[in-house]
């Protein structure tokens, strides 16, 4: 089994994404449960995003989350790649993607940050803590 890592934010004993976190369509992930992308994310081929490398995920956290509550996980995933990503979206597109049958009016692209893998499903395992 490969470990992958997971940048999450807890609220109220519960874990999201740190990026999606205020989306009424937020993925919600719990220990040792699979997630999958919601539906409408998942029909442009836009699914969950996990680091390869903890030192990616943690470079990730120190440009954008430093000083936060956001926390690194480990966690397994299915069917994940890592070439060939679709255009990043901002949350501008995702919120139009979720509100919207035709998809998003505009699509913003970016790099996405080293490491990135993106995954139909993620199973969520234990805390990193160092």
């Amino acid at each position: 089994m490969r470990i992958y890592y997971k940048v999450l934010r807890e609220s109220y004993d519960n874990l999201y994404s740190c990026s999606s976190s205020h989306s009424p369509h937020t993925v919600l992930y719990r220990p040792n449960k699979w997630s999958k992308a919601p539906e409408k994310l998942a029909a442009i081929d836009y699914y969950l995003l996990v680091f390869s490398k903890l030192k990616d995920a943690k470079f990730f956290i120190s440009r954008n989350y430093a000083g936060t509550k956001i926390k690194i996980y480990r966690c397994e995933i299915k069917k994940g790649k890592s070439k060939d990503l679709p255009y990043r979206l901002v949350w501008e597109s995702v919120r139009q993607i979720c509100q919207s049958t035709n998809g998003p009016k505009d699509k913003h692209m970016y790099l996405w940050p080293d490491g990135t893998v993106m995954a139909k499903e993620v199973k969520i395992l234990t805390e990193v803590t160092k």
